[in-house]
């Protein structure tokens, strides 16, 4: 509340309004935390003053850093205790083309909240000091979270951006709230039609990437299959379905659940699947080594996460007898069969060295 009343009064020194929007206000509404904080600033003079608001707050409430992102004017501010305040400008928005971002303008408050996905999103709280605390609900957000429903502004809401639809059956998973009927007409109306194809790939990536984060993804996902939706064609059997609702997370949830989802696939449609993602490299190569793992490579350090992911997808760890010295002590020579006779040994998870040696002696000749 001291930080939302600072945003307030540090704001109107600028000869501007701020307003705590979006998800924060509609957790506030549900009794729910809320991890960050989203600002929006409205400019009486138009002027973008969020560049030397953000140097005032951070300096004022002893942030730990803050960012500045000139190309778009807006900012974040990165607290000391582990939360961040997302600063922009109010702004109006017009899409030329389904799919793509769209172009925006400077506006005010009401104009900034008829961009919104949902009703339910759609409100904010004044922080100026003659009205803090005071609601703006244009779009009767409050009683849809009152009704327990998922709404959208406008009926080409979905055309626009059809990553709402991805949206829209999160955020109902997730605060088990309904699709409103008409809602939910558009919603399908714009699957049928494959509206999500005028999305990017770094657009649906962060969408998904939304899911994997999430408490209940398995709910999510099976929803998004019921709607016939696949996103990176990952397919969610009963199976990936038990394991992703019984897993134990662990701290890295996206390797692991996405390990999850992949689990199945060959080697190198996980790499071309992993390459279309272009997710962190570091997720990408941990991902990469477990598979390789599976598949019978030498693997001498695993990532942290794995052990959740091999209890649950019930791998045993291989007890490794055979390497590079050994065969050599067999008589083989260091070349190219190297390669291929440890990954064919080490998929057969022998009980013992001499299994093994036996088996290679019977199938390889070190000549």
């Amino acid at each position: 509340m001291d930080i939302l009343k600072t945003i307030g009064i540090e704001s109107s020194k600028f000869n501007c309004s701020a307003y705590l929007v979006g998800g924060p206000v509609r957790d506030i509404v549900l009794g729910k935390k809320s991890k960050d904080l989203d600002i929006v600033v409205e400019s009486k003079t138009k002027k973008n003053c969020i560049k030397k608001l953000t140097e005032n707050l951070a300096r004022t409430l002893k942030a730990k850093s803050f960012l500045y992102y000139k190309e778009f004017g807006t900012s974040t501010i990165f607290l000391r205790n582990g939360k961040s305040i997302d600063l922009a400008m109010a702004r109006s928005e017009v899409y030329k083309k389904p799919g793509v971002l769209p172009v925006v303008r400077p506006s005010d408050i009401y104009s900034d909240l008829k961009r919104r996905d949902f009703t339910i999103n759609s409100m904010a709280i004044c922080l100026s000091e003659d009205k803090f605390g005071l609601l703006v609900d244009p779009n009767n957000g409050l009683d849809d979270i009152r009704k327990k429903q998922i709404r959208v502004l406008h009926k080409k809401s979905f055309v626009d951006d059809p990553t709402r639809i991805l949206r829209a059956i999160r955020f109902s998973v997730r605060l088990d709230f309904k699709i409103e009927k008409e809602t939910l007409g558009l919603l399908k109306e714009s699957i049928k039609r494959n509206d999500l194809k005028n999305v990017s790939k770094e657009r649906i990536k962060k969408e998904f990437l939304a899911v994997l984060v999430e408490k209940d993804t398995y709910k999510i996902l099976k929803k998004f299959s019921e709607f016939g939706i696949f996103l990176f064609d990952l397919k969610l059997t009963k199976e990936k379905q038990y394991m992703l609702k019984n897993l134990n997370i662990g701290k890295n949830p996206v390797p692991l659940k996405l390990s999850i989802l992949l689990l199945g696939e060959k080697i190198n449609k996980i790499k071309s699947i992993l390459k279309e993602m272009k997710l962190e490299r570091e997720i990408t190569n941990q991902i990469i080594t477990v598979f390789r793992y599976i598949s019978g490579d030498i693997i001498k350090n695993l990532p942290e996460w794995s052990k959740y992911f091999f209890k649950i997808a019930k791998i045993e760890k291989r007890k490794f007898f055979i390497d590079g010295n050994a065969l050599i002590k067999l008589g083989f020579k260091p070349g190219p069969v190297f390669k291929k006779i440890l990954s064919d040994v080490n998929k057969k998870n022998f009980s013992n060295y001499i299994q093994a040696e036996k088996y290679i002696l019977r199938r390889y000749s070190p000549a």
